[in-house]
């Protein structure tokens, strides 16, 4: 009889993943230390992935499903000025709270192996740019291209996490409102969030 995925099991895996990546390092960590550390046996990981690389992917996806669910209620505020400033300290602030996996998220992307979509980031992009495609049609913001303009929003915003959290070069709260400020004055003509 075939064994059926237990989702808790998944759950408990990339938990498990997660911190053993984060005592030990990417290179380090064997997926048995991951199964000791899940209680599982090794086998069992394989189950659920189909490699370390496919863990990755799978934490980092977490990752970015975590985002959308602490930025994009933000934007639906009503001015967007302080929808703006709201989405970015709401993405900073997660970031900061989840920064162990800013090294993994560079990991990802550098993984020449794993060619699978990243359906949670591309999807975080796509509710992006549908709400700054509803901005852009209401005239709030100029005609830009939505999807792009996500994808360059969400680099700028992933860039300053990792200068103050990965590699500790600046004062993440500087980088806060001097972002906001930015984007004010790019998207908005320079209006600032009302406070």
């Amino acid at each position: 009889m075939a064994r059926t995925a237990d989702p808790h099991r998944r759950d408990d895996i990339l938990t498990a993943a997660r911190a053993t990546f984060l005592d030990r390092g990417y290179l380090q960590t064997r997926i048995a230390d991951i199964a000791q550390r899940a209680g599982v046996a090794a086998g069992t990981i394989y189950l659920y992935f189909e490699s370390k690389e496919a863990i990755v992917l799978a934490l980092t996806e977490r990752h970015f499903a975590g985002l959308a669910r602490v930025t994009l209620p933000a934007l639906q505020r009503g001015d967007p000025a302080q929808a703006i400033a709201e989405a970015v300290h709401a993405a900073l602030a997660y970031t900061a709270d989840e920064r162990d996996l800013l090294r993994l998220i560079r990991l990802d992307q550098g993984l020449s192996t794993m060619a699978a979509p990243r359906a949670a980031r591309d999807a975080y992009h796509r509710t992006l740019a549908d709400q700054l495609a509803d901005w852009i049609a209401r005239g709030v913001l100029p005609p830009y291209q939505p999807l792009v303009l996500a994808e360059l929003l969400s680099a700028l915003i992933e860039r300053a996490a990792e200068t103050c959290l990965l590699y500790e070069r600046g004062d993440l709260a500087i980088y806060e409102a001097t972002l906001i400020q930015l984007l004010g004055g790019m998207l908005l003509g320079g209006r600032a969030p009302a406070t």
